[in-house]
């Protein structure tokens, strides 16, 4: 068993005659010394570790500091099973509570910042604003200690979010946060939960969420099938639709190539470059899964008619930018480029529901209509679902059909005669 103590080194003298005070690790047979910025003579050192003898008001102050510190060092002992030295050392050294949650999401959230993760880190940096403002309403504490977040208090945190509300530009009072905005935040909660046990900082029996073996545990809600899907004759019209503007030429046309790609998402469009293209296909990873473990999956693109069109009439010249859409500046940042892409994608989507107006389809279409579209006709189309989930970038099929909407009417009716052979 690894143990921690305060050590005087007294090897080489200061030049004020003190001696570095540092924390010996010991673990079997051997032992590492760690620095501190404390120094201290031979007697005022049994005087704080042995207690022997009166604190003057400086020692009085270097105590608890020390004592900090051996309490930390054994925290992070305990917390490794089998003890590791090295694992030992970038704990003891990292800064925070490695136990608050609150800190753990914010350091989640700067290290994929940092990362240029930053659709990801976004979602650490608010799921941790959240929790921050309900542990405001039930605790003093400026710390949320991990193993103190169990069902209960999952569940208590579930109901203050559902009651929470903003009032929207007509005066209509709504829910300040969907379903599928909790569910998104709670899976950052339960990655961290994960980390914690992954590096032996808890215990299993602490985790709180539901899992085969623990079927009691606490279940993230999942959205309630807010189906963003058009019907293909509804993608026609759109298609057929003469622009009156150029904002209206290029929203239309980012909005087909995104159905006509197989649901392309627009910052994967808009990071397209022209080395992507070979003969009558491109190729792309999904930014979304860029980096993740198995999403390196590479998309292959037919590319038609329409599609090339479309390049034809918006792409920029091949010799002065490598990206085809001239959307995301030259030389910019992952910050810069993705408040690019977010400023165009806005422009997009209130010009698409223009136009959505104009040809009575409903005014809730964004760029995101186009993916469900594709994938719903898709099926609707009797294509198989392995296909559809290629072409999305799923990692599983149970992703594209929690993804899909339901079948047409006319699908249905067709199915549902099918299960007799005279049925009209």
């Amino acid at each position: 068993m690894a143990s921690a103590q305060l050590y005087l080194d007294t090897r080489r003298a200061k030049v004020d005659g003190t001696f570095p005070v540092k924390i010996r690790i010991g673990y079997g047979r051997q032992a590492k010394l760690f620095n501190t910025i404390i120094s201290l003579s031979k007697t005022d050192f049994e005087r704080v570790v042995i207690g022997k003898g009166k604190l003057s008001d400086h020692l009085k102050a270097v105590k608890p500091k020390l004592d900090t510190l051996i309490k930390k060092a054994n925290v992070v002992i305990e917390g490794l099973t089998p003890f590791n030295i090295e694992t030992f050392t970038t704990r003891f050294f990292q800064r925070g509570n490695r136990l608050d949650l609150l800190f753990l999401l914010k350091e989640k959230a700067d290290k994929l910042w940092e990362l240029e993760k930053i659709g990801n880190s976004n979602l650490y940096k608010q799921a941790w604003t959240l929790l921050v403002e309900y542990h405001k309403h039930t605790s003093d504490s400026q710390e949320l200690l991990i193993h103190t977040v169990n069902v209960k208090w999952l569940q208590n945190f579930e109901t203050w979010v559902g009651r929470q509300t903003r009032v929207d530009k007509k005066g209509i009072i709504l829910p300040k946060y969907s379903t599928t905005t909790l569910g998104m935040y709670l899976i950052r909660v339960r990655a961290i939960f994960n980390d914690t046990i992954s590096d032996q900082l808890i215990p299993n029996n602490l985790y709180p969420f539901h899992t085969p073996q623990n079927n009691k545990g606490y279940k993230i809600l999942k959205g309630g099938g807010n189906k963003r899907a058009l019907q293909k004759n509804e993608m026609q019209r759109i298609f057929d639709y003469i622009p009156k503007t150029v904002n209206e030429s290029f929203a239309k046309d980012i909005f087909m190539f995104s159905y006509l790609a197989c649901g392309m998402n627009c910052i994967d469009i808009f990071r397209l470059k022209w080395s992507d293209i070979d003969g009558n296909k491109f190729t792309f990873i999904r930014k979304k899964t860029e980096g993740k473990l198995g999403g390196q999956n590479k998309i292959t693109i037919l590319l038609n008619k329409e599609l090339s069109e479309i390049i034809e009439r918006h792409g920029s010249h091949k010799l002065r930018s490598d990206l085809i859409f001239n959307v995301i500046p030259d030389d910019v940042n992952e910050v810069e480029a993705l408040k690019a892409v977010r400023s165009s994608i806005s422009t997009i989507n209130q010009t698409l529901k223009k136009i959505a107006k104009a040809l009575d389809i409903t005014t809730e279409i964004s760029t995101y209509f186009a993916r469900h579209s594709f994938s719903t006709n898709q099926m609707n189309n009797e294509t198989p679902l392995a296909f559809i989930s290629k072409q999305l970038g799923h990692t599983s099929l149970k992703t594209t059909e929690n993804y899909l909407s339901d079948f047409s009417n006319d699908k249905a009716e067709i199915y549902l005669s099918s299960l007799l052979e005279n049925t009209n």
